[in-house]
């Protein structure tokens, strides 16, 4: 589960990184008290990306609060 937990002051590239690094569809977002925060699935990524974001913004505004 670690591999796949984040925090959500990470960068949409980051995010990126640790899903390819994974091998996973989704990342957990949690906490600094590894609290669950929400999920982000590569589709998010994507749409985010679409919707003009870019590689160095947070993730804060992208991954889903209501998994």
């Amino acid at each position: 589960m670690k591999d796949k937990a984040v925090q959500p002051n990470i960068t949409i590239r980051q995010a990126m990184k640790k899903l390819s690094q994974s091998g996973e569809k989704c990342l957990v977002i949690v906490d600094e008290e590894s609290i669950l925060l929400g999920t982000l699935s590569d589709g998010d990524l994507r749409k985010a990306i679409l919707n003009g974001f870019e590689l160095n913004d947070s993730i804060q505004q992208i991954y889903q609060s209501n998994p």
